[in-house]
């Protein structure tokens, strides 16, 4: 293995390509060739205000205004959660990326993994996520949503394809698109005379359990016997799946973190793992109440 130095200054190198050479051919595509001169002096101004925190809100369209220290501050009362996060002392992605190609490479040579899935998962890059919040402006005192952006990071790619790969354990008979999918289903039932009542999970994807719900995922496609799945065993499976969801070092304000348990906002994997979850809850508490107390309709969507 190289020097540690090395390995740093390396992993620095795919951190500054990675942020700064996408971002600057997307600037000159869009080029902001609609603004008046007015808007653009505007728009810089508030770009280089230091002080201050020019994003968007967590639903809904527009733009809001955060003070920095604000910003900062609610962010770090997320990151404090011990049960959900670590500080860690150092950024182990590029060592990661080695053993995750090494991961990947015994399975290929294992004929587990085709070629082509092979190639779409090999990570050539250790990008460091960063993390970012968008405030919940329909919530009083606009709580934080925190979002890890992992483009580039040496699991994306292995996360987006296995999230395809798994949809189909999305799939339950409660779940509805959208709100106009919902109205069309209260439209299609004769619901005179009952009460409709409505529940949020509260911070969803930072709260799933992430070892029972891989269990969960295990449990699904190993099932009856079955010993693999599309030519991957049970303990590759599980491996595979802890190299997907877990081992992401990601940074913020200067420092780097480790997510424990719950799943990134901004993995690909992530609503997958949810939905999952969901599904056993509801089935688990449908068994579990009595007939009279039973919902006549139960639906579900993520807004």
């Amino acid at each position: 293995m190289a020097p540690k130095h090395i390995l740093d200054f390396k992993l620095k190198m795919l951190n500054l390509y990675n942020r700064y050479i996408p971002a600057f051919f997307k600037q000159r595509k869009h080029h902001h060739a609609n603004m008046s001169k007015e808007l653009l002096e505007a728009h810089n101004s508030l770009r280089n205000d230091n002080s201050i925190i020019v994003t968007k809100p967590d639903k809904g369209n527009g733009v809001v205004v955060l003070n920095r220290a604000d910003y900062v501050s609610k962010m770090e009362d997320i990151l404090s959660g011990a049960s959900k996060f670590s500080l860690s002392s150092n950024d182990d992605n590029l060592q990661n990326l080695t053993k995750f190609q090494r991961f990947l490479y015994r399975l290929q040579k294992k004929n587990s993994l085709s070629e082509e899935d092979y190639h779409r998962m090999y990570p050539t890059s250790a990008s460091t996520p960063s993390l970012y919040g968008l405030p919940k402006t329909h919530k009083p005192g606009n709580p934080m949503r925190p979002i890890i952006s992992a483009m580039g990071s040496f699991n994306h790619e292995a996360a987006k394809c296995f999230s395809n790969v798994l949809a189909p354990l999305r799939h339950h008979s409660t779940i509805v698109r959208d709100t106009f999918s919902f109205v069309k289903e209260i439209q299609n039932n004769d619901l005179r005379g009952c009460v409709m009542a409505s529940f949020d999970v509260k911070s969803l994807f930072t709260n799933i359990p992430l070892k029972f719900t891989t269990n969960l995922i295990v449990k699904s496609l190993f099932h009856d016997g079955c010993t693999q799945f599309q030519g991957i065993s049970q303990t590759q499976m599980k491996k595979l799946l802890k190299w997907i969801c877990q081992s992401i070092t990601f940074q913020f304000s200067g420092k780097f973190y480790k997510q424990i348990d719950g799943v990134a906002m901004g993995s690909p994997i992530a609503p997958l793992l949810a939905d999952v979850i969901m599904n056993h809850v509801i089935d688990e508490a449908l068994t579990k109440i009595n007939v009279q107390n039973k919902p006549i309709v139960l639906w579900r969507y993520v807004q």
